[in-house]
C-alpha cells in the first residue's frame, strides 16, 4: 500500500539567484531538481513535483523519466504551490514528505529518519522537522540597533524534508494561511510538531555562493546522497 509520498517544491523562479532557476541549474552534472527527485524517489512509495506552469510541458518527459507520478502547477507562494501539490496525492496516502527541491543534498539517511519519525509518531505528533543547532550567536534587532540577544540554546534552524499525518496537513492548508515552511501552519492550530537531527551539509540554495558551496561538498564527497 503506499502510504508515504513526497511532495518537492520546485515552483519558484529563484529571483535573488539571479541566474537560470536554481532549481534547474546544473550541479556535478545533474539539475539541483534532480538530486532531490533521486533521493526522494529511493526513499518514499510516490513522487508529486510542483513546477512553475509555464514549465510543465517543458518537463515532463525528464522527471516522469526520474520517476515523478504527478506534475502539478505551483502557484505565486510556496504556501500556495504545496497546496497544488498535497491535492493531487492519492487517496490513500497516510503521510506526506515535504521537501523544496532546492535543498539537493538532504541525504537518503535524513529522507528516511524524517519518514522513519512521522510514520512511528504517537497522537501526540502531527509533524516532523530536521534542525540543527544554532552556532552563532542570534540578536533580535529594530532597525539597526539591537534589542537582545536571544537564547541559542534554544533555537533551532529548521530544513526540508519535513513529515506530516496527511490530514493534519490537508487540514491546515484549508485554512488558505500563509508560512514560509508547512510546520509553522501547523503550529498556528496547535498542532504538535517532532524535531529530529538534520544534516549542515544540507543547504538551501538561495544566491549564487551556494551552489559553489555545494559543488565543493560534492566535490570533497561530503555526504551527498548518502
Amino acid at each position: 500500500m503506499s502510504i508515504t509520498w513526497a511532495v518537492v517544491v520546485a515552483g519558484g523562479r529563484g529571483t535573488r539567484f539571479g541566474q537560470t532557476p536554481k532549481q534547474f541549474h546544473t550541479l556535478n552534472g545533474k539539475s539541483v531538481l534532480n538530486w532531490s527527485l533521486s533521493t526522494a524517489k529511493a526513499v518514499c512509495d510516490g513522487l508529486i513535483v510542483v513546477l512553475p506552469e509555464d514549465l510543465l510541458e517543458q518537463k515532463s518527459e525528464e522527471l516522469f523519466e526520474l520517476g515523478a507520478d504527478y506534475l502539478v502547477a505551483g502557484g505565486e507562494s510556496r504556501s500556495l504551490s504545496v497546496r497544488s501539490g498535497i491535492k493531487a496525492l492519492p487517496k490513500d496516502v497516510k503521510y506526506v514528505l515535504v521537501h523544496d527541491a532546492a535543498r539537493p543534498m538532504a541525504s537518503i539517511n535524513l529522507w528516511r529518519r524524517v519518514r522513519s519519525a512521522i510514520e512511528d509518531a504517537d497522537d501526540n505528533t502531527h509533524g516532523v522537522v530536521p534542525g540543527v543547532s544554532v552556532i552563532d550567536t542570534i540578536k533580535e534587532v529594530d532597525g539597526d540597533h539591537v534589542v537582545r540577544t536571544l537564547d541559542r540554546n534554544k533555537l533551532i534552524l529548521i530544513q526540508t524534508p519535513q513529515g506530516f499525518l496527511r490530514e493534519t496537513l490537508d487540514l491546515v492548508h484549508s485554512k488558505g494561511a500563509e508560512a514560509s515552511d508547512d510546520a509553522a501552519l501547523l503550529e498556528a492550530e496547535n498542532f504538535p510538531v517532532k524535531v529530529v537531527d538534520g544534516e549542515i551539509t544540507n543547504v538551501k540554495i538561495t544566491y549564487a555562493k551556494d551552489l559553489a558551496l555545494l559543488k565543493w561538498q560534492m566535490d570533497q564527497s561530503i555526504n551527498y546522497g548518502n
